[in-house]
């Protein structure tokens, strides 16, 4: 969560988008594999910013696991 919030909030400076991550639903981010976050306020392209974030990621997550970033990264919508 620390890197997701630390690279995340740099991309918020060029796209206009509020993100926030709820304690409901995140208890179990390991086991679960996967990061729920809540988007607000949006006024860009959000596959794009999601894209841009993943490329991001892939430096620091790759130097804490070691290479291995098979399916670390997939954005999933739900409404």
């Amino acid at each position: 969560m620390e890197i997701f919030n630390r690279y995340s909030n740099t991309l918020t400076k060029k796209y206009i988008v509020e993100i926030s991550i709820p304690d409901e639903g995140n208890q179990n981010i390991v086991q679960d594999g996967t990061l729920k976050v809540v988007l607000d306020n949006v006024k860009c392209d959000i596959d794009i910013f999601f894209r841009e974030l993943g490329r991001d990621l892939k430096v620091p997550l790759k130097k804490r696991l070691d290479g291995n970033l098979d399916n670390v990264f997939k954005v999933e919508r739900v409404q």
